[in-house]
Formats: C-alpha cells, structure tokens, sequence
C-alpha cells in the first residue's frame, strides 16, 4: 500500500481538478494559480446544500499537503483558509458536523473491495484519513459539545471494520496511517469530553499531549493507539 501513495498524491492532483470543470493540470500554471482556480464560485458557494459543499471540499486537490506536514493541527488552518470551500463549510455551516457525521457513517470500508486497483482502493481509503481529520476540527467539536459518543462510536466502528477488511482479504488497504488519522480524532474527541481517564493519561504522557498538539502521520506508535482504543471503549461504556 505504501508503495503506491505518491501516485495516488499525483492522481489527487490531477484527478480532482477536473471536479471543478478545470483543465489546469495539463497547464503550467504555478501553485497558486491552481489553489486560485479551484475556489467555488460565490454564486454556487451560496446556493449548495452542506452535503455537496462536503463532497466539494474532500475533492479539493491540495488536501493531500497534509501528508507532507511535520504538525498537520498548524498547517491545516492554513488549507481551511486558501480554500473557501473548507472556510464556508468549517465556519458559516451550522449542520457541518451533523452532515459530516453522516457522510462518515454511511462510507462504508468494505467497498474498497470493489475498487479494480490499488490506486483506486488507496484514493478510496483517503475519503476516511480526510473525513476522520475533519471530525477533530474545534468547530465540528463545538457544533457537537455534549454529544461526543456519536463521533467516538463511529471512530471506534470504522477503526474496527477496517481491522476485520484487512484481515479478510489479506489486504493493507487501512494502513497505519488510516490508523493513525482515527487514533488522533479519537483523542481530539476524548479530550473534549473531559473524560478522567483520559485526563489522567494526558496528564502522564508528554505524547499525548504532542498527538493533540502537534500530530503528524508519525507520532502515533502501537502502545499509545491502544491505550485511546481502550478509553474510548471505557467512555462509550459508561454513558
């Protein structure tokens, strides 16, 4: 799986501009000129429901910086802002995180069984590192304050699914970093609560507090993920 994850960066590039009815990939344009390019316009932005401002945010090519970031809770602001799609759905969106919920709910892991190639299964796999990501955000946590199990439930459901289709068909295609997107949104999200337990460990280990601070795809070993696996259980639990 690891294998192939700069060609599925360059597909994303590519592939997504087309999404926006833009032809710049086969341009020479710079950066910028690309980011600029791929704005909704305000008369769309306006008019379209949450759910298809959602599919138009998880299309935006230049989400995948996130994987190349040393600290992704700084650097994710930043794309939130150069793209008005993400600022519209993060901030002016009163059911963003109702309708990010359901988005997150309904994407189903097996269906990655029904992608013909590796590229297509691993572009599938990023729709849950982008959606988990997203889940963590503060204004999604504060749209959903009081009613974090929802969230934790549906992270600790998918982190599962993905374990069992992996097993099942012999198949990496949840990687330890679809781990390690769902194991910071699970401690984003526990954090939030206010959960003892989860206040306790915190308090006694420097790398939870890094995770919540300064997450990358590499801060996340084994024994800590499944220590938030199991307090997320231990919350769930005794709601």
């Amino acid at each position: 799986m690891k294998k192939i994850v700069y060609l599925i960066f360059g597909l994303i590039i590519i592939g997504n501009g087309i999404s926006y009815n833009c032809v710049y990939a086969q341009q020479k344009m710079s950066k910028k000129e690309r980011i600029i390019a791929s704005q909704i316009p305000e008369s769309v932005l306006s008019a379209i429901s949450t759910e298809e401002l959602l599919d138009r945010c998880l299309e935006y090519p230049y989400l995948s910086d996130i994987f190349f970031a040393q600290n992704i809770p700084l650097m994710f602001p930043h794309i939130v802002i150069e793209f008005n799609g993400l600022t519209e759905f993060f901030t002016k969106r009163p059911d963003a995180a109702n309708v990010l919920l359901n988005k997150f709910k309904n994407l189903d892991v097996n269906n990655a069984e029904n992608k013909s190639t590796d590229a297509e299964k691993g572009l599938f796999a990023f729709k849950f590192y982008y959606l988990s990501l997203f889940l963590a955000q503060d204004d999604i946590l504060k749209q959903f304050k009081g009613s974090e199990k929802s969230i934790l439930q549906e992270l600790l459901k998918k982190y599962e699914g993905m374990i069992n289709y992996n097993r099942f068909h012999n198949d990496m295609v949840y990687d330890r970093i679809a781990m390690s997107f769902i194991g910071y949104s699970l401690a984003r999200n526990l954090n939030a609560t206010g959960f003892k337990r989860f206040e306790a460990l915190k308090n006694s280990n420097d790398k939870i507090k890094k995770i919540l601070e300064q997450f990358n795809i590499q801060i996340l070993g084994s024994e800590l993920f499944s220590k938030i696996i199991d307090l997320t259980k231990d919350y769930i639990q005794q709601k």
